[in-house]
């Protein structure tokens, strides 16, 4: 079953699982003794520029159609068609390159799916996310919360307290409100529009106690208040969940363009710049994007947006 855990981008986590394996060199074995192949081009400082070459053509292969020309992935690796042709026919005896034999198109092969589901194995999405939710908490000197979706509700992944008092009801695998949060408006407004009716019926069918929005319970508001925040690239609550506590989300996209999870900032009354266009709005949206490349999104990626 694919889940938030395993909806990253094979071909991206191939790419990080590639240049960890790669990076740290290629050796032979001869009489006991390990050499370097003299072919490889070496630089004692960045590494083996052989290695990084194969990450190149390989990463040709990342958000583009499922079969290539040499051409196509010559100019998506920058390189000389020879050059890439050389290095396809190494990863096609690898295993991890398959040329069709009668197209002469080029697909990535079974040895690419095994090293990414590796990957996808190993890969924890918080943990990669944790250093940039930390360096967002140090430069807004706000609470950073990381949330993934689990129909029918945000749940939290990771948090970042910041130093300042802020008495938070969530924990690390609490779910938060849809309604009343920054954080499930953005899902909302990025998740496909079927889901998000459907997380909307279930909140309103629980007979909620607090004020919800408008758009809630009609749906003729309901895209317009999507297309703003998807427009606006960030959500924003004041007091909605908790009087004392201000917020601002954005999403964060894996390597199909959709929605993986929601990053917030939150803080007490007075402490959040809630404006959108502000420097706590920009600097949120910044490292937004900075973990999606990481989760495996590219900016030429069309973000999948509600009701498709």
């Amino acid at each position: 079953m694919i889940t938030w855990r395993s909806r990253m981008s094979i071909g991206h986590l191939l790419t990080r699982s590639c240049r960890s394996t790669l990076a740290r060199g290629c050796w032979l074995c001869h009489n006991g003794q390990m050499k370097r192949d003299a072919d490889i081009e070496t630089d004692a400082r960045s590494g083996v520029l052989a290695a990084e070459v194969v990450l190149q053509v390989l990463g040709a292969f990342v958000g583009a159609e499922p079969a290539l020309k040499l051409k196509t992935l010559a100019e998506r690796a920058e390189m000389h068609p020879a050059k890439v042709h050389r290095y396809l026919v190494s990863l096609c005896q690898q295993g991890f390159v398959r040329q069709d034999p009668g197209t002469g198109l080029y697909h990535l092969a079974e040895g690419a799916l095994r090293l990414g589901m590796a990957a996808m194995e190993t890969f924890d999405p918080a943990s990669v996310a944790r250093p940039l939710l930390q360096s967002l908490r140090e430069a807004t000197h706000l609470t950073v919360v990381l949330a993934f979706w689990e129909m029918p509700v945000p749940v939290v992944a990771a948090q970042e307290i910041h130093s300042a008092p802020l008495v938070l009801a969530t924990r690390v695998g609490s779910s938060l409100q849809l309604l009343t949060t920054a954080t499930g408006w953005t899902f909302c407004a990025w998740l496909p529009r079927s889901t998000a009716e459907r997380a909307i019926a279930h909140a309103l069918a629980s007979s909620p106690s607090y004020p919800v929005p408008d758009w809630a319970s009609r749906p003729e508001r309901m895209d317009g208040a999507f297309a703003k925040i998807r427009r606006d690239g960030v959500a924003s609550s004041s007091g909605q969940m908790n009087l004392q506590v201000h917020g601002l989300s954005a999403p964060v996209f894996d390597g199909s363009g959709s929605i993986a999870a929601v990053v917030s900032v939150l803080g007490l009354s007075g402490e959040v710049d809630l404006d959108l266009n502000g420097e706590t709005a920009l600097a949120l949206k910044n490292y937004a994007n900075q973990i999606s490349l990481e989760f495996g999104w590219h900016p030429d990626l069309a973000h999948t947006e509600a009701g498709g």
